[in-house]
């Protein structure tokens, strides 16, 4: 048997999702994400991000080093339950 297949990588993140209503009344979804071993924090505005966000630690080694991650600016609009993240 080879040793390969006993050996992985595993990553954790945490992620927060929150609803929020625009002014018009139409609601999306925001979130926070955090990989947890560099403890990196992107924000993101909808689902898709979180995805492109854990992205960045799935890719080959050479390509990640590259990557770069475009987090929107949140905190203008940031509810009263949300602290600020330092």
């Amino acid at each position: 048997m080879s040793n390969c297949a006993d050996v992985h990588e595993t990553l954790t993140f945490v992620v927060r999702l929150w609803r929020e209503m625009n002014a018009n009344g139409h609601d999306r979804w925001r979130g926070r994400v955090e990989h947890v071993a560099s403890q990196e924090v992107g924000y993101v505005e909808d689902v898709v991000g979180v995805g492109r966000f854990i992205e960045r630690w799935t890719k080959p080694a050479k390509e990640s080093l590259t990557a770069t991650f475009e987090a929107p600016d949140l905190h203008a609009d940031r509810g009263a339950d949300q602290a600020p993240v330092a």
